[in-house]
C-alpha cells in the first residue's frame, strides 16, 4: 500500500558523488550484486537492518553499521496491581 514509507529515502551523505562502489536501498535490493568478500556499510538500524545484517554478516569481508537517529525507548511503567485495584477493575466497567 502506498504511504510515507513506500518511497525509499536515501540519506544525503557528503562525498557520495565520489564513491565508486555499488549503492542501493534495502527496498530496492540488487539481488544480482554479490556481497561475498566485500566491504559493506549499512546506514540505519531499523527493521530492515535487523533483517539484513544477520543474513550478510558471515558472507561479507567487513560490515559497518551506521546509526543515523537513535531509537527512542521509553521505560515500561510496570507495577504490581493491588488486590483492591483488581477488585475495582472486576466491578467497574471500562
Amino acid at each position: 500500500a502506498p504511504g510515507a514509507l513506500s518511497e525509499p529515502g536515501v540519506p544525503d551523505v557528503p562525498g557520495m558523488e565520489k564513491f565508486s562502489g555499488k549503492v542501493f536501498h534495502s527496498a530496492q535490493w540488487d539481488h544480482s550484486h554479490d556481497l561475498r568478500g566485500r566491504k559493506v556499510a549499512i546506514i540505519g538500524t531499523g527493521a530492515s537492518a535487523i533483517q539484513i545484517v544477520p543474513e550478510i554478516v558471515d558472507t561479507v569481508d567487513q560490515l559497518t553499521v551506521f546509526q543515523r537517529t537513535p531509537a527512542w525507548v521509553v521505560p515500561r511503567v510496570d507495577r504490581t496491581i493491588s488486590p483492591l485495584e483488581r477488585a475495582v477493575y472486576r466491578r467497574v466497567p471500562g
